[in-house]
């Protein structure tokens, strides 16, 4: 599936869990590194369906010592349901090449 055909939510970046090898800490940093996240940035998780996904997420930048990450109250299913702002690309890589071009994948 195509995260970005799906929409997220502004300034967000797509997180994939399966990508990421907690045995290797090198190779989280360089994950994170590319998409602009840095340990101690403010990060909300969230995602399509029953929150597992986000949970894992929450779990993993937690083992990582991320200090400051949340998981939002309710899916992203919820966030279009009540008509609040949303972002639709044409594919994952448009999405990071405008996210890289404006500098909104990091949260100061």
């Amino acid at each position: 599936m195509d995260h970005a055909l799906s929409g997220r939510i502004p300034g967000a970046i797509f997180f994939d869990c399966d990508k990421i090898d907690l045995h290797n800490p090198g190779n989280f940093k360089k994950y994170m590194d590319q998409r602009g996240i840095h340990q101690h940035d403010f990060i909300v998780l969230y995602d399509n369906q029953d929150m597992l996904a986000a949970s894992r997420a929450y779990w993993m930048l937690s083992v990582m010592k991320c200090s400051n990450v949340h998981i939002m109250n309710g899916t992203f299913g919820k966030w279009k349901f009540e008509e609040r702002e949303t972002n639709y690309f044409e594919s994952e890589d448009l999405w990071h090449k405008i996210a890289s071009d404006k500098k909104i994948r990091r949260s100061e």
